[in-house]
This record gives C-alpha cells, sequence and structure tokens, in this order.
C-alpha cells in the first residue's frame, strides 16, 4: 500500500510537471518593457513633427489671404486649388491620411469621427472643445482601456489649456505659458515606465502640443497672425483631434482581441492622422481670413483593361457608392452611400435586393484596395462595364 502511494505521488508530480511546462510555452511571452518604453517614447517623439510638415505641406506656398479672397484663388504648396465643397472635415481627413499614411490615401474616413470634429470646429469654443475631451474619454472608461496613471496625466494635459484659456490671454503670452507647463509635465513624468499598452495616449499628446503651440504661435509661419488677439483653441482642437483617431483605433484593437505593443505604430498614426485633420479642418473654417471652404481636388480615375468585369466575391454587406464621375473625381472618399449589393448566379448581374428584382443603382462601386491600388468598378444596368484605378497623386 505504502509503495502504491509513492507511486501515485511519483507520477502526479511528473503530471504536474508537464502540464505546468505546457502552460509556460502557451503562456504570453513577457513584455521587455524597457525597450516597449524606449520604442515608444522614440515613435511619440515624432507625432509633433509629422504633425508640422503636414500643416506645411498644406498651408505653405499659398499666397497671402485677405479677407476679400476667394477659395478658388488660394493655391496650395503643390500648386492645386482649393475648391468648394461644405463637408470639409471629411475631405481633409482624406487629405491627413493620406499624406500620414501613403498606402491609407484611399481609407474611408470613420463616420462618427468626421461628425465629432465637424461639430467641434462649427461650435469652436474653448468649452465645447473640452466637452469633446470628456466624451472621448468616457469612451475609454467604458472600455477599461486608460490606466488611472495615464487617465491623470492626460487629465493634466487638458488642465493646462483650461487654465491658459481662462486667463484670457493673447497669443503671444499663450505660447510662453502653454510652453512652460508643458514642459513641467514632460519633466514631471520623463522617468515613467509605463506597461503593456500605457503610454500612448498621453506622450502622443504631449508632443503633439508642443509642436502645435510652436506652429500656430510663429508669425514667421502665417501671415494673419497677431500676437495681440486673444487666443483660440486651436491647439486643443489638434489634441481632441488625436485622441478621437487613437481612441477609435485602440477601441477597435481590444474589441478585435488584438490590442498588443506590435499595433502601437498604426493606433498613433490614427491619432496624427485625426489631430493633422483637426487642425486644418479649424484653420480652413475659423481661422483663416476670406472664404475657406474646400480642400485640394487630388482624385483621378483611370481604365484598367484586361480586368475581369465583376466585383470581387464574396460581396462585402454593403460597397461605398459614388452617383457620378464627377462626385467620385471630385472628393477622395467623399461618396453618396454605402448601398447593398447582390448577384444573380442566373444571370451574373447586380441587384439591390436578395430577390433580384431591383437593378443595382448606376454609378460607382469601391472595388478594392490592394497595396494602394484602389479599384473602382462601374455599373450600369446591372453589369460591371469598366474597371478604374483611382489616383492619388499625394
Amino acid at each position: 500500500m505504502r509503495k502504491n502511494y509513492f507511486m501515485f505521488l511519483f507520477y502526479a508530480t511528473i503530471f504536474m510537471a508537464v502540464t505546468i511546462s505546457c502552460k509556460k510555452q502557451d503562456a504570453k511571452p513577457l513584455l521587455d518593457t524597457k525597450l516597449y518604453n524606449s520604442k515608444l517614447r522614440e515613435y511619440t517623439e515624432n507625432v509633433g513633427i509629422v504633425h508640422n510638415e503636414g500643416l506645411d505641406y498644406f498651408l505653405k506656398g499659398s499666397k497671402a489671404l485677405t479677407a476679400n479672397d476667394s477659395v478658388s484663388g488660394w493655391q496650395l504648396g503643390d500648386g492645386s486649388n482649393l475648391v468648394n465643397d461644405n463637408s470639409i472635415s471629411k475631405q481633409v481627413i482624406s487629405f491627413s491620411i493620406g499624406y500620414v499614411n501613403s498606402n491609407g490615401g484611399n481609407e474611408v474616413p470613420i463616420p462618427d469621427a468626421v461628425e465629432v470634429l465637424q461639430s467641434a470646429v462649427d461650435n469652436l469654443t474653448p468649452t465645447s472643445v473640452e466637452d469633446v475631451w470628456d466624451d472621448e474619454l468616457s469612451r475609454l472608461d467604458d472600455e477599461n482601456l486608460l490606466t488611472v496613471r495615464e487617465k491623470n496625466m492626460v487629465g493634466q494635459l487638458k488642465n493646462i489649456f483650461s487654465d491658459g484659456y481662462n486667463l484670457n490671454l493673447n497669443q503671444a503670452d499663450a505660447k510662453t505659458y502653454f510652453e512652460n507647463r508643458l514642459n513641467t509635465i514632460q519633466a514631471q513624468y520623463q522617468t515613467v515606465v509605463f506597461e503593456e499598452n500605457e503610454g500612448e495616449l498621453y506622450l502622443g499628446l504631449l508632443n503633439l502640443a508642443k509642436a502645435s503651440n510652436n506652429y500656430w504661435h510663429n508669425s514667421q509661419e502665417l501671415d494673419n497672425y497677431d500676437p495681440t488677439k486673444l487666443e483660440n483653441p486651436i491647439i486643443q482642437l489638434d489634441l481632441i483631434g488625436y485622441i478621437v483617431g487613437w481612441t477609435r483605433a485602440v477601441i477597435a484593437d481590444y474589441r478585435a482581441g488584438s490590442l498588443n505593443p506590435s499595433g502601437q505604430y498604426r493606433r498613433i498614426d490614427k491619432g496624427i492622422e485625426y489631430g493633422l485633420a483637426a487642425s486644418l479642418t479649424g484653420w480652413l473654417k475659423k481661422i483663416a481670413p476670406g472664404d475657406m471652404e474646400g480642400i485640394p481636388k487630388f482624385n483621378e480615375i483611370l481604365p484598367l483593361y484586361d480586368e475581369p468585369l465583376s466585383l470581387p466575391t464574396p460581396l462585402p454587406v454593403t460597397i461605398m457608392y459614388w452617383s457620378s464621375e464627377s462626385e467620385l473625381n471630385d472628393t477622395v472618399t467623399d461618396y453618396s452611400q454605402d448601398l447593398e449589393v447582390f448577384q444573380n448566379p442566373l444571370d451574373n448581374k447586380y441587384y439591390a435586393n436578395t430577390n433580384y428584382t431591383i437593378i443595382a443603382s448606376d454609378g460607382f462601386y469601391f472595388h478594392s484596395n490592394n497595396n494602394g491600388l484602389i479599384k473602382i468598378a462601374k455599373i450600369i444596368n446591372g453589369s460591371v462595364v469598366t474597371i478604374y484605378r483611382m489616383i492619388h497623386p499625394l
């Protein structure tokens, strides 16, 4: 009996050792905290650089503006003209996405992000911008995606600008005030060791705030800069743009079960894209003199030959749709609506319903995006008649 007892202990020990070993092999690799922090700080230091360079690309080379200038007379740094349009946020976001990420120039702007930025610009006050800031942080709280420590850091950044605007500073004094306080908070947290998936929001906002403060308060950069004017909340607008883009990226990763350090670059890029878009939208709509309704026109489609005249299968739930070629040419990703499309296996035509009784609307449908090669399908009377390549020269 004693022998059996020891034999039991022996095999039980072996079993436990094997089980623990297997679990260790299946366990998530330990985070190299030092490397993680090094890469995170290195990458977020570029946030402000890319933001300011994007502003330069868009704004430099334009002629001096006066209150009587019309948008059609304003040229961008690349020589293209602005064109009139009312839905400016969606289009400027398209420009920003294309500038920050050359492979994403035809990526569809996130609809609710567009609405948030458009609303913020249309009601551009320190209070309205702060309301957006609070709403975005609430989204992160709902998903438990901010540590208490980082939330406190981000709150301190918000307070810097809230306090500054409440002082009714002129633009010259505001620059110094913001610069000093941003340097203070940077020094306060310079040695913080961030944990996994922590620090992207705070560090991105900090570096964007410093760069934005320098850009918008540099009298040599902007023709209509007046240091005696009261400060406007365009820096805050930059920051909520970063929050809007980064928040949607991090929530998407979390819900997909793919929230990990390897995705930090894409998430930070989303923040840069929407921060840049917020800057440009605020400048065009509220800050610049004259009639500033518009953006660059930089879309073109060219026919492709020897392409199968069909949409890729399986068909998505909905497909982006443009009703006319002029609509497609005049905007980058602005489209009429998302349409449901179904292919009838009997005649291979495309229909708007599953009963195949309503022919799909004539027009242009998104086909595919293969490493930046954007294809558009033209459908007439239910059949694909031409496949185009969409050109984004930026």
